[in-house]
């Protein structure tokens, strides 16, 4: 490409101020997207929309106590102590109402008696001695409150705890309903972490895909083509008509000593820097500027940029490189094969496809 840029350049020149078609633009013309980390996925992306309903179909929302678990809590919190009244207790009044049954039945039997003893006439030692049977049943019934109190307590005492147990049932099930709720939450938030990441990766992927293309057709000076896509050129063309004038009159002028030209300290700082980088496009652009801008000669330029090409194990494919080398002559793609340290395979596969007879290593 860079070959192709300077040559053009000299086209240029000798055409004395032609300014439409070909060429190479100025990359300053052009701004670069944001950065990589800045270029979110698309809102409407559909994974994403899918991840969106996948939250809320499958995970749904934070799960609620159930009604029977507030009930029992409530009856809970609002239990009365324990209390005892023997009057009120249906066990007792029963066990009462049998006693009182027998104290009468033996009440008669003893009045029975007794009037036997006296010739079988009532009197009052015969009803004495009964209402006294009575009072002994009465007095044994009251003998037993304190038992059936006991009683009492320990009913109060296993609902208590029925309740309590029944609570940590149901409680026990409310947490393991929300334990799951977080962990299909968790899982489904890495999901659509995932999903993400790669909605922003595609999207980031697509917009580096277009600056590439742009940057191309910047650098190949293609203004039909960046019309057509929507781009205004009208600012580039212009600065390209500026900067062809201006290295023709730098040409120009100093066309005697243009063997003592050479780059200045900042230029060639920039070029190192960005070798460094592996930013091999964006040094050969230093060096074309130079030349352009009448620092150094052509002859110059390709040194410089034969210096700063880009080494052929950067590329990832042979068909990366067959296209990086199509912009140099034959001889220059036979030194750059010679002197890479691509290995022997690689080398004679690019020699057979370019027709560059070369010696067997």
């Amino acid at each position: 490409m860079a070959t192709k840029m300077l040559d053009e350049l000299e086209k240029k020149k000798s055409a004395a101020g032609t300014t439409s078609g070909g060429g190479s633009l100025p990359v300053s013309g052009y701004k670069a997207p944001a950065s990589k980390n800045s270029t979110p996925a698309s809102a409407d992306n559909p994974r994403l929309k899918a991840m969106q309903q996948y939250l809320q179909d499958t995970v749904g929302g934070v799960p609620t106590e159930s009604d029977l678990l507030r009930d029992v809590r409530e009856k809970l919190l609002n239990r009365q102590r324990f209390s005892y009244d023997h009057n009120t207790d249906a066990r007792f009044q029963q066990y009462l109402d049998t006693a009182k049954r027998s104290g009468r039945m033996a009440m008669r039997d003893t009045m029975g008696q007794a009037a036997v003893l006296t010739g079988g006439y009532a009197n009052s030692f015969a009803q004495s001695a009964g209402q006294q049977a009575f009072n002994d049943y009465m007095q044994d019934a009251n003998e037993m409150i304190p038992e059936f109190e006991e009683l009492a307590r320990a009913r109060y005492d296993a609902e208590t705890a029925a309740l309590g147990d029944r609570y940590s049932i149901l409680q026990s099930e409310h947490e393991s309903a929300k334990e799951d709720y977080w962990n299909r939450l968790g899982i489904a938030r890495e999901d659509w972490n995932n999903e993400l990441d790669r909605a922003t990766a595609e999207s980031q992927y697509e917009d580096d895909k277009k600056a590439r293309e742009i940057e191309l057709l910047i650098a190949l000076g293609d203004y039909d083509a960046l019309d057509r896509m929507g781009y205004n050129t009208s600012t580039l063309r212009s600065q390209y008509a500026a900067d062809m004038a201006a290295a023709y009159s730098s040409a120009s002028n100093g066309a005697e000593d243009e063997s003592e030209k050479g780059l200045s300290s900042a230029t060639m700082n920039s070029i190192e820097k960005a070798f460094s980088s592996k930013d091999y496009d964006k040094a050969a652009r230093y060096i074309y500027n130079a030349y352009n801008n009448g620092e150094i000669s052509y002859e110059q330029s390709m040194e410089y940029l034969r210096q700063y090409s880009r080494p052929l194990s950067s590329f990832d494919t042979l068909s990366e490189v067959a296209n990086y080398l199509s912009d140099y002559t034959p001889e220059e793609i036979k030194n750059m094969i010679d002197s890479s340290d691509l290995s022997t395979r690689k080398k004679s596969a690019l020699y057979n496809h370019f027709h560059i007879t070369h010696e067997n290593s």
